[in-house]
């Protein structure tokens, strides 16, 4: 065993990178992942023999006749080795244009999807419950990645990006210099494939690597890659704290309404921006699984959407893969596309008491009917009731007299299926409003107006669920009023109840 072994294993055992029951290494031929591979492989042999190893090579093809030597390399060692492989191989170049990313963003997006995609299918395997992905970053490109990222102007976690642990994410190496590399190596006697783009100083990452990082440890006299990582690691421990206090407040301010986490923005916006913006992101992940794309930029734009003056009204704006930020009242929400918005507006609007339905619907109401709502859990029902007393009453729930229901007058319908110029008069006044007019007085989620459900004759809107009536009541003070006016008669209660579950 090499010295540089022994540093890698003494490094997994402080971060607790390798207690799984299967690692996928990511290797793509050259020195950092053929070290990975063998450290991995040597450690499975000699000292944790549960442990299961795989390895996955992604063939980018984007160096003809290079490529597929790359390819040989890693499936010639993994037989000798005895490694299951399983080999990817994409058009980057294609696929960079389609998608419109750079070819280095496109293959690292492709890589990701495929180690993602064989972990995915090893849990099927009996006795792999826990997975790890191991990447081969070390020490050199913590530094390059740090300095790279500072002068684009970023914060902590842009700081301290190449973590050792990062959910199923494990870098093994990053104790290792590119030297300790080399040296683990040639100790080995381990062949492996040189990039000859590694030496292309077009590229941003490679005049960091060759020029810029070599020119600041001659001024310093020590080492960047070496300061750097100190730097990391006293920038790692104040995030944990901050991620703390952030991983509190979250729970704070986060809500479930209908199926979906919002944020409740009066509490958000009086967070510190540093906790603000954590909980914003941990939003975001939370919703679609990683931070990948979700930028400076975007966080800038949530932040604004939060704490600027937003407050009447809704507010979608537009974020990366299509998603969006919507703000509407006092909730803050991640949607995954315009048909999304309209769910979390309708569960704002149930949240103010309404009943909504995303279906067009429109029945006409008899005095015993029922009619389940399309794609809800609700059921419209309408029954005589001969006996009021000890009735219970809800905020779904209206009793009007039977003659208004006779004859099949009474529609219940929402905006969807209906022609504008419906008016409600609350029983009792004098004025009313047009429906469209009121549901905006009330400041109704404008994405969820057309769906909610109402009972009409005509223009005439003759009850809202949770808002109230025309004719008829809902409770017993509007009972005992309809009683002094029109002395008691036959009651038909129309209420949409939940399905019993």
């Amino acid at each position: 065993m090499t010295e540089e072994f022994s540093k890698v294993m003494k490094f997994t055992q402080d971060c607790g990178m390798l207690s799984c029951d299967a690692v996928i290494v990511g290797c793509s031929g050259g020195p950092d992942s053929m070290a990975l591979l063998d450290i991995l492989d040597t450690y499975r042999n000699d000292i944790n023999s549960r442990m299961m190893l795989y390895c996955i090579h992604v063939n980018h093809n984007l160096r003809q006749g290079d490529c597929l030597d790359d390819e040989h390399l890693v499936t010639d060692f993994c037989k000798e080795r005895n490694i299951p492989l399983v080999v990817r191989s994409f058009d980057v170049e294609s696929r960079s244009l389609q998608d419109r990313l750079s070819e280095e963003t496109e293959g690292r997006k492709l890589r990701y999807e495929a180690f993602d995609d064989l972990a995915l299918s090893l849990r099927e395997s009996p006795g792999i419950k826990s997975i790890r992905i191991a990447v081969a970053h070390h020490r050199d490109d913590m530094a390059e990645t740090m300095m790279m990222n500072l002068f684009r102007g970023c914060g902590l976690e842009g700081l301290t990006c190449l973590k050792p642990v990062n959910g199923n994410i494990i870098r093994p190496l990053l104790c290792l210099s590119k030297d300790d590399i080399f040296r683990h190596l040639r100790a080995r006697g381990i062949n492996y494939a040189t990039d000859k783009t590694n030496f292309d100083l077009n590229c941003t990452r490679n005049k960091w690597r060759n020029s810029v990082l070599p020119a600041i440890s001659d001024i310093t006299g020590r080492s960047a890659a070496e300061a750097l990582e100190q730097t990391h690691r006293l920038l790692g421990q104040d995030i944990e704290l901050i991620e703390t206090i952030a991983g509190e407040a979250y729970e704070k301010v986060c809500v479930i309404v209908g199926k979906n986490r919002m944020l409740l923005v009066s509490e958000v916006s009086k967070l510190a921006p540093a906790v603000r913006s954590r909980v914003i992101r941990r939003l975001w992940e939370e919703r679609f699984g990683s931070l990948t794309d979700f930028e400076t930029v975007n966080l800038a734009m949530c932040d604004e959407l939060i704490s600027g003056a937003h407050s009447q009204g809704s507010v979608v704006m537009p974020m990366p893969f299509g998603r969006t930020a919507y703000r509407c009242l006092d909730y803050f929400v991640f949607c995954d596309g315009s048909g999304n918005v309209e769910d979390c507006a309708c569960s704002i609007a149930e949240s103010l008491g309404f009943i909504t339905c995303r279906e067009t619907v429109s029945y006409r109401i008899t005095a015993e009917f029922a009619q389940e709502l399309p794609n809800t859990d609700l059921t419209l029902d309408a029954q005589i009731i001969e006996n009021i007393d000890g009735l219970e009453y809800n905020n779904s729930s209206w009793l009007c007299p039977a003659d208004v229901i006779g004859g099949g007058r009474v529609m219940a319908a929402n905006l969807a299926a209906t022609a504008g110029g419906l008016v409600f008069r609350r029983a009792g006044s004098s004025s009313g409003k047009q429906l469209r007019r009121l549901f905006t007085d009330l400041k109704v989620p404008r994405q969820a107006r057309r769906y909610i459900i109402f009972a009409h004759c005509g223009d005439e809107v003759l009850w809202i669920p949770g808002l109230g009536h025309a004719v008829g009541f809902t409770n017993d003070k509007s009972r005992r009023r309809y009683e002094e006016s029109h002395g008691q008669s036959e009651l038909v209660r129309i209420a949409i109840e939940r399905k019993q579950h």
